[in-house]
């Protein structure tokens, strides 16, 4: 694949806030790519931008090799659907599809002909002469994505286009957008605050914070090899300890936390007093009712919440930090109450470097009888 969307050391300000800072990413031909982040990160900045709607305050942003930052919206060969749909309500489900090849002067017949195989390509067929009130939210939205591909563009901006359906029709159009995007083989760059949304469709997800990219890569990537504190926070759920390297021990380093020591990979790269964050799922965390070789952490299951397709137990380390863990319905709990020892294997734990210079005391040992009044 090669690059369709460059952006190069791009900048944004208003007035006195720097919203996008330094941005430097590709997007490849063909492929889906999400920009995931929370509400003010400057992902939906980023994409208005790339369609002409904002100007970059510096920095460079090509399509098909070609600079475009000083060309108007409708020369660049990108279009956008919005999270509002932006339907004309007077229009026919047809006449809506049909406006930009109006506007470019298209003959009718071949209007007529591309609209009869747009609506079939997003499953709208027989919908042409309602209008959008007739619709519903999914179908809404399915008009509008017609209205955009109709005019083959290199590149599909997508801003929270689901984000107003309800959640199962918004999972189902999840996969429908995923499929229509590899058989239309348009390159989609696609807007989202939501994780698993992002997890579900993209080939790569860019994650954005507070106007920096703070990692890119494919959603395994992602979710498995987090990068920053941020981003292993901010994907699903996950533990984290800040932790101090002790030794190597095999394969593996020990580290101390404020809670106890702990074990995990990076034994080739690892360097005496380094501080780190461990991020641990809390699909790979695990019980144990006595320690673990190399962990040294303890507390109480503080309660198990059942959540259909998983059980959630929160465990209450001594310290005062929750741990969370996740098993299958029908696996053994321990129930409320209960002390519990918790390790991982060690190659589950994710090490990430950390900025801070704060240095924890770590305990050696954990007294779990404080819990249980002496009985384990």
């Amino acid at each position: 694949m090669k690059p369709i969307v460059e952006i190069r050391n791009v900048n944004k300000y208003y007035g006195g806030s720097h919203v996008v800072k330094d941005l430097s990413m590709t997007v490849e031909e063909g492929e889906f790519l999400s920009i995931l982040g929370s509400s003010g990160c400057g992902k939906t900045t980023t994409l208005r931008m790339i369609a002409g709607f904002e100007q970059q305050t510096d920095g460079v942003i090509a399509v098909e090799g070609e600079r475009v930052e000083e060309k108007e919206p409708f020369e660049r060969n990108v279009n956008t659907v919005f999270q509002s749909y932006a339907l004309f309500p007077h229009m026919t489900v047809a006449e809506n599809v049909a406006y930009g090849l109006k506007m470019k002067k298209v003959r009718k017949s071949e209007i007529a002909r591309r609209v009869e195989a747009t609506l079939n390509m997003v499953q709208l067929a027989g919908y042409d002469r309602r209008y959008p009130q007739q619709l519903s939210g999914g179908q809404k939205q399915r008009v509008a994505i017609a209205r955009a591909i109709i005019n083959n563009p290199r590149v599909l901006l997508l801003d929270e286009p689901l984000g107003a359906l309800d959640m199962k029709l918004r999972k189902q159009m999840q996969i429908e957008l995923k499929n229509l995007q590899k058989s239309l083989g348009i390159t989609f760059l696609y807007v989202t605050h939501d994780q698993e949304e992002a997890l579900t469709m993209s080939d790569r997800i860019a994650v954005m914070n507070s106007g920096v990219l703070e990692q890119l890569g494919t959603p395994d990537e992602i979710y498995e090899k987090p990068k920053t504190k941020f981003v292993a926070d901010f994907i699903g759920e996950t533990n984290l300890f800040e932790a101090v390297a002790r030794r190597r021990a095999g394969e593996t380093v020990q580290y101390a936390t404020e809670t106890g020591m702990v074990l995990a990979g990076g034994a080739e790269s690892w360097s005496e007093g380094e501080l780190v964050y461990l991020s641990v799922r809390p699909e790979k965390t695990l019980f144990s009712e006595t320690p673990t070789e190399g962990f040294t952490l303890g507390g109480f299951v503080r309660e198990n919440i059942y959540i259909g397709s998983s059980i959630k137990s929160i465990v209450s380390l001594v310290g005062g930090q929750e741990v969370k863990i996740t098993t299958a319905p029908g696996q053994p709990l321990p129930p409320a109450g209960q002390a519990r020892y918790i390790y991982w294997r060690p190659g589950d734990a994710v090490v990430i470097p950390s900025p801070s210079g704060g240095i924890y005391n770590a305990i050696d040992g954990v007294d779990l009888s404080r819990y249980t009044g002496g009985a384990q």
